[in-house]
């Protein structure tokens, strides 16, 4: 495990091939984006919705990570001297983290705006 956190580790070109677990990563990576695309497509025909800033970063940060996902699995599959280095993806990872972190900050803001939404239908509910 100390191996996995060493500089010479991590910063090492030529990392090998990609192993049968690894693939395995990849793809399910790629198949959840891909399903978590399809579900932000459908859930973001509702533009009145509360939600909807909410499915528009999600459906952002599943689209742009599917592709990096593709990009890193073809470089690693190839065997490239520099974009195969073995911190890419660990790079990637804590990039992913940071995006979330940020979505996570728009959803904790959701119930005041359900708030301001209830409160907005209680004053139009007497206007004509």
């Amino acid at each position: 495990m100390l191996k996995f956190f060493s500089a010479a580790y991590l910063l090492n070109m030529r990392p090998g091939a990609l192993h049968y677990y690894g693939i395995i990563a990849f793809v399910f990576a790629i198949i959840l984006f891909i399903s978590i695309i399809v579900a932000f497509s459908i859930a973001k025909k509702r533009k009145n919705n509360i939600y909807f800033r909410l499915w528009r970063k999600l459906n952002a940060f599943a689209i742009s990570n599917l592709v990096l996902a593709i990009f890193i699995l073809f470089f690693e599959y190839e065997e490239s001297v520099f974009l195969s280095a073995r911190i890419i993806p660990l790079l990637w990872l804590g990039t992913m983290l940071v995006w979330l972190f940020f979505i996570f900050k728009e959803y904790k803001k959701i119930p005041g705006l359900k708030k301001e939404y209830e409160k907005k239908m209680e004053y139009n509910k007497y206007i004509p």
